[in-house]
């Protein structure tokens, strides 16, 4: 079994999309896919166009809001974001609720860290050379405006992510093809 599926971050939903009636609905759910799949492909041009012009993040972290704020902090979060290769990830979303003004997924998150990256945001790792695995249970709050655009990301972990060092071996293909184009 790979250790990392992205397709699990949107399969829940898109099987819900199928569900739904409400166009509304459909349009905020179908938003937030688009959103998941942007950021599994790294595409900093095709994450930004599925939000407002002046995004607000709430990222919860012991009580402590650190999401970015407006277009160009969301913008430069990204940049950095796909930057570190973190962006090998999935959200393995078991619930999903949608309404109006706003989508919440909650699941099991688990995304590919390499050690600097983990370092740089403050999480327990000690080889700034090695590749971590972060586990953690999440819920996202993705608002929507009138439009059908995502206004944030207002999102709950769990107190005490897991962080396991990994082995080479243990690194999926995705991984391992993205750092090396970045080196290469």
């Amino acid at each position: 079994m790979a250790i990392i599926d992205p397709t699990r971050t949107w399969k829940l939903m898109e099987e819900r999309l199928e569900t739904l009636s409400s166009a509304r609905h459909r349009r905020n759910l179908q938003a937030v896919i688009d959103h998941a799949k942007a950021e599994a492909s790294g595409s900093l041009e095709d994450l930004l166009a599925t939000l407002t012009p002046e995004p607000k993040y709430h990222f919860w972290e012991q009580g402590t809001d650190v999401g970015p704020k407006g277009r160009e902090a969301v913008s430069q979060f990204y940049i950095g974001y796909l930057a570190s290769r973190a962006n090998v990830l999935e959200f393995d979303v078991k619930r999903v609720v949608v309404d109006d003004s706003c989508v919440v997924t909650e699941g099991r998150y688990r995304a590919i860290y390499p050690g600097a990256a983990a370092i740089a945001t403050g999480l327990p790792a000690d080889d700034p050379s090695g590749t971590y695995l972060l586990e953690a249970h999440m819920v996202i709050m993705w608002p929507c405006d009138d439009d059908g655009l995502i206004i944030g990301e207002d999102s709950i972990a769990s107190s005490k992510p897991q962080l396991t060092k990994l082995e080479v071996a243990d690194l999926p293909a995705e991984y391992l093809d993205l750092v090396g184009s970045a080196s290469g």
